[in-house]
């Protein structure tokens, strides 16, 4: 279970909120100032643009507020940032997560790293081209994973999708995609990375997988714990989709 108190810090404190919606877990919010508490069950729309200039940019900062359910209203409530009635995402102070056991990575640390991957070079990925990057992550199963680029395999190098398949994964991970500001707008993805959602927080490797079209580093975690690069040669006019399993849009 994942208890978080808000607003020692406003940014992170509502990303991670929404991470967790973004996951399809429960999500109980409280409104301490009104000594009350709702059901997150989704969020708004998408923005196409970032409202303010920043080096980087996070889907909390692109997501029109929250869908909550609230037994003092009609079933479905959407709040919005700066909203007065019936109350804002600005009132929400407080949140409650019930997650699966040995989920131990944590969100802050989620955070933390995916901020690293997006705004340097890291392990031979170089974001410095899609700058202002934007960030989205969640936790999914590994058979969600797989599903996904089952799916969506005309857009994998054959060699790529054999390591998604056979890689040995716990039952859930965390992903991380970094979208150019018109990815985003257009639900594609520059690089994607796929992190042990039961590695330690102090780890200083959590990654199974960090991939785009080109390349991907692989980290055997639960096997040999391998270290490899594979050059990929993905088909012709390929992009990389937003993955959309844990929370569909209706």
């Amino acid at each position: 279970m994942v208890i978080a108190k808000g607003p020692a810090n406003r940014g992170v404190f509502y990303r991670q909120l929404l991470a967790y919606v973004e996951s399809g877990f429960p999500l109980f919010a409280a409104l301490n100032s009104r000594e009350h508490a709702v059901a997150v069950i989704g969020h708004g729309e998408r923005l196409p643009s970032p409202t303010v200039s920043a080096p980087v940019h996070f889907a909390a900062d692109l997501t029109k507020g929250l869908v909550v359910v609230d037994d003092n209203y009609i079933p479905y409530v959407a709040i919005d940032h700066g909203q007065a009635k019936p109350y804002g995402v600005q009132d929400v102070d407080a949140f409650i997560v019930p997650l699966p056991e040995k989920i131990y990575y944590s969100a802050d640390a989620v955070d933390e790293i995916s901020g690293l991957l997006a705004s340097g070079n890291v392990l031979g990925f170089d974001h410095s081209g899609i700058a202002p990057p934007v960030i989205r992550y969640f936790l999914t199963s590994a058979s969600a994973l797989r599903a996904s680029v089952n799916d969506l395999r005309s857009q994998f190098d054959p060699d790529l999708i054999q390591v998604v398949m056979e890689l040995s994964l716990p039952q859930f991970v965390w992903i991380v995609e970094i979208s150019s500001v018109d990815q985003w707008r257009a639900g594609q993805v520059t690089t994607r990375v796929v992190i042990d959602a039961t590695a330690s927080p102090y780890e200083d490797d959590p990654l199974f997988l960090m991939y785009d079209l080109t390349r991907a580093y692989v980290f055997d975690r639960g096997g040999d714990h391998s270290h490899s690069v594979i050059k990929l040669n993905s088909p012709q006019g390929a992009v990389l989709s937003r993955m959309t399993g844990n929370l569909k849009q209706h």
